[in-house]
């Protein structure tokens, strides 16, 4: 699954609104007897049950059992092998029925067979042996999300064929079976990650117990339906049509996937033997051929490296109006947010087009790592994500070089690290018990940490012992589950280096290390590593945490610039660099791939941020910038150190450094700001137009013909810095103009452009531009208009400052104007933002019940910690509303908020004087 990342303002995630059409009730279609509990005809069939025991366990009946749910795991003497779903719905009814038949593997006689099942009514159960039905008993768990059924006799070890009806309302927000709708669309969907399918079916709902899914699915006329399986045949019926399926692989029933509604799509190719499509809303089609071309691409990229075939029948991926994740990775049918896969050429920017990238990249890599092969159970998903998160960097990276993913996830890589710099962050391998614990898996430290490490592990043994250990692990446990440790024993046999005992020293402990490094004479580096924290209280406490760090040096000496790689073991270390005379500059991180911070002596860092800034890559500029500033933030170095750094990084033509510069001098804005300094901020401003306006002039305000991607990404970030943070009056009225010139005509302004001057515009915008945005999104989305086109106007409305316009976004919000899976985003804009964030927190606080459920698991972690962003004088407010009103599924993203809230104001206090005198001065 692809999760959300940080995105500026502006920054395009997916769109869709929830509403659902009332739809009939009960009834009795192809077959499938109603639930008498929707109010239909059908009967419940438990008679035989109930006279067979003394406690009426019928469906009519059913009772709750009062066991604490925390840390439950199904028993396993009973395993499923296939299930047979038959099921009936359609986007135009609130309400699904069906039956589904499993196929069971019974290894000791047993009276009891338990399985997972939450918000569904269920009845008719039978269980057959041999040929003989026998009916059971149904005894719900609400709080375990399990249904017993309770046999008169064992059921005897060997095969049996286990049957029930069951019948449920669609989803109230993006998960289990749910109507996705962004206001034009409308799409019946699935999301069974982490522990969802059982809202849909009942089911063995752990990722241990795999079994072979076929869907028979009854809906209505001229519907498309799509599910794991290929298609078998489609029966056309007076009310509706069938579809029916071929069996999948074994799966686990979170990968289950189905889709019903009007859809278009891209022609179906054939790539090596299988069938590809990409599939949009009606009338979007033409916005799939982009990500059809990736995947041409990419599955015979992924086919070689894993020496291995794609071992699903068929490869669907669709664009569904309304999706909590970025995307999902269903076996043979991927679901994405819209703006994850769907574009125009011309349409979308640079980086736009690279996260479309990425997320297909993502997704696909997980049919080998983590749908064949699959985690035992949800303590293991970081080896799942950072995999597939890593692997589609290296696919990306290889077939189109262009997009430079590597060097834009340095900021993803340094975000986590911020996360995993607070106390209270998590090892990367963490114990999980309960479906609330496995939704807080999803987050940077599994995703982007996780990555990171993956990619050091890969630059410390070698890139083909890598791939081949790699290999042998996809081919030893093809088709059932593994651990980490069953990868690293691979990954030792392939390499003969100690992968084992590296990955443990960073996936069973918290943090990362500080390395701090000083230069000696001779060209003998000297070296320690302790724990970084950002607090200077935490950094300051004795650790005795220990890494092993691949550690790879780049060094100028009289043969020029060369690299040193070797494993700093202990906690001091000295290591000769191979050195030819005097070493004139050496930066101790070659490329960014280290996972650690760097510490640099005073005569390293004046050697790097002179003329030797030039000769580091790209990544190492970034990685150098950012940990400069995060020894600031621990109170290493003085603020002053940083600032004085600021002309040297500005010299620096390359937007990946630029926006990593923006991004801290919006930090320091935010602290004048607070300071009330009027004179301090107008120095400030002046002070950001002589580091950036140099640049802007070189390149000129509007694109020049057949100039490079760098060329046009870098304008964007400098156009934003001159006109948001100097506040540049002839940027600000140009970008105005492009602002307009972009509203008539979405093309005639270019892609990398074009969100910068909107939401530059929304900045300095009254009530008349709000309205006229408002009205351009609207116009936009229901004339089915790329959704990058769509969504620079919807996330633009946060940018607006007067007190009755943030009202005003803020309401469309609670109205239903703004889509479903737009909610979280424009809300933690709005929080993050000091003009916006007091309404917004105060509309959270009386929509909470509402707005929970409408933002989905991810959006609602995301939400919660972006209420870190508040005054600190909001504290005792925040964690009273929260104390009352549990964020369920987000409880680690409160404490990060809290954490960061505190470290925000202690910097902010201690920083502030001396900014204030060296812009003074």
């Amino acid at each position: 699954m692809s999760r959300w990342t940080r995105t500026r303002a502006g920054a395009d995630l997916g769109a869709g609104p929830r509403s659902r059409p009332r739809g009939q009730a009960g009834g009795e279609r192809a077959g499938l007897a109603a639930d008498p509990h929707l109010g239909g005809q059908g009967r419940l069939q438990t008679e035989a049950a109930q006279t067979r025991f003394s406690r009426p366990w019928g469906a009519a009946t059913l009772r709750r059992m009062s066991v604490s749910p925390r840390a439950y795991r199904l028993p396993r003497h009973v395993r499923p092998v296939a299930y047979d779903i038959e099921i009936e719905a359609d986007p135009r009814r609130s309400d699904f029925h069906g039956q589904v038949t499993i196929a069971l593997e019974v290894e000791t006689p047993s009276r009891t067979l338990e399985l997972h099942a939450r918000g569904l009514r269920l009845w008719e159960a039978v269980v057959e042996v041999d040929g003989q039905a026998r009916p059971l008993a149904l005894w719900l768990d609400a709080d375990r999300q399990t249904v017993t059924l309770l046999a008169s006799e064992p059921v005897p070890a060997g095969q049996a064929l286990l049957r029930l009806r069951f019948a449920g309302r669609l989803g109230a927000g993006m998960h289990g079976l749910y109507l996705a709708s962004d206001g034009r669309h409308q799409v019946l969907c699935t999301q069974c990650q982490a522990t969802d399918a059982r809202a849909i079916f009942p089911c063995f709902d752990e990722p241990e117990f795999k079994a072979r899914l076929r869907w028979t699915v009854h809906t209505g006329p001229d519907l498309l339906v799509l599910t794991n399986g290929p298609l078998q045949e489609v029966v056309r019926r007076p009310e509706g049509l069938t579809y029916r399926f071929h069996p999948t692989p074994p799966l686990s029933t979170y990968l289950a996937a189905l889709v019903i509604g009007d859809l278009d799509s891209s022609p179906q190719t054939v790539v090596r033997g299988t069938p590809v499509r990409v599939l949009a809303p009606r009338g979007q089609g033409g916005q799939t051929r982009f990500a059809h071309a990736l995947t041409e691409r990419l599955l015979p990229f992924y086919e070689d490296y894993f020496a291995y075939p794609y071992p699903y029948g068929k490869y669907d991926q669709v664009a569904v109006p309304g999706f909590d994740a970025g995307a999902m990775e269903n076996a043979g049918l991927v679901l994405f947010r819209q703006n994850l896969l769907l574009m125009e050429p011309g349409t979308a920017s640079f980086r736009q087009e690279q996260s479309i990238a990425l997320v297909v990249a993502h997704e696909m890599a997980h049919m080998w790592f983590g749908n064949l092969v699959t985690l035992r159970w949800w303590d293991e998903l970081w080896l799942n994500e950072a995999f597939a998160e890593w692997i589609a960097h290296k696919a990306v990276h290889a077939l189109w070089p262009a997009y430079r993913v590597w060097e834009s996830f340095q900021q993803d890589k340094h975000h986590a690290l911020l996360d995993d710099a607070l106390p209270t962050t998590h090892a990367i391998w963490a114990p999980v018990s309960t479906p609330e614990e496995a939704i807080e898996m999803f987050d940077a430290i599994t995703y982007q940490k996780g990555c990171a490490l993956m990619r050091m592990v890969e630059e410390f043994v070698g890139e083909e012992a890598f791939r081949q250990g790699l290999r042998a692990y996809i081919a030893a446990y093809a088709g059932g589950h593994a651990v980490g440790p069953d990868l690293w024993r691979h990954l030792e046999a392939a390499s003969r280096w100690p992968v084992g005992e590296l990955m443990r020293s960073w996936i069973e402990q918290p943090g990362f290390p500080l390395v701090a490094v000083e230069l000696e004479a001779g060209g003998r580096l000297r070296l320690q590593q302790r724990r970084f924290f950002s607090s200077p209280r935490d950094a300051a406490a004795p650790s005795e945490q220990r890494w092993l760090v691949p550690m790879g040096v780049r060094f100028e000496d009289e043969q020029g610039v060369r690299e040193h790689r070797f494993l700093l073991r202990e906690r001091e270390q000295t290591e000769p660099l191979p050195a030819r005379g005097a070493v004139r500059w050496c930066y101790p991180n070659a490329d960014g791939v280290g996972l650690y911070r760097l510490a640099l002596d005073d005569g390293m860092l004046r050697a790097l941020t002179g003329p030797a800034l030039q000769q580091l890559r790209p990544a190492e500029q970034m990685g150098l910038q950012e940990d400069l500033w995060a020894l600031v933030c621990c109170a290493a170095r003085p603020i002053e150190t940083f600032l004085e750094v600021l002309p040297a990084l500005a010299q620096v033509r390359d937007h990946h450094v630029v926006r990593g510069l923006v991004d801290r001098l919006e930090v320091l804005d935010l602290f004048v700001r607070d300071s009330g300094d009027r004179a301090a901020r107008g120095q400030l401003r002046a002070l950001v137009a002589r580091l950036l306006q140099g640049q802007l002039e070189e390149l000129g305000l509007e694109p020049q013909p057949g100039e490079e991607p760098e060329a046009a990404q870098r304008r964007a970030v400098l156009v934003h810095g001159l006109a948001s943070l100097a506040r540049v009056p002839e940027v600000i009225r140009h970008a105005e103009v492009l602002a307009e010139r972009e509203r008539l005509d979405p093309r005639a302004v270019e892609a990398n452009l074009a969100g910068v001057v909107v939401h530059v515009a929304a900045r300095f915008g009254e009530a008349s531009r709000h309205a006229c945005f408002v009205a351009t999104y609207l116009a936009r989305r229901d004339s089915g208009l790329p959704p990058q086109q769509v969504q620079r106007y919807l996330y633009a409305l946060a940018a607006f400052r007067p007190p009755e316009l943030v009202a005003r976004t803020l309401s469309l919000i609670t109205d239903g104007t703004v889509p479903q899976d737009a909610v979280g985003v424009l809300l933690a804009q709005m929080l993050s933002a000091r003009h916006a964030q007091e309404q917004a927190w105060a509309v959270l606080q009386a929509n909470w019940e509402a707005l929970r459920v409408r933002m989905g698991d991810l959006g609602l972690s995301r939400v919660v910690e972006s209420v870190g962003h508040l005054r600190p004088q909001w504290r005792q407010d925040i964690v009273a509303f929260f104390q009352q009103h549990v964020p369920r599924g987000a409880e680690r993203a409160l404490q990060r908020a809290l954490e960061a809230m505190d470290q925000r104001e202690e910097l902010r206090q201690r920083v502030t004087p001396g900014l204030l005198r060296w812009l003074g001065g």
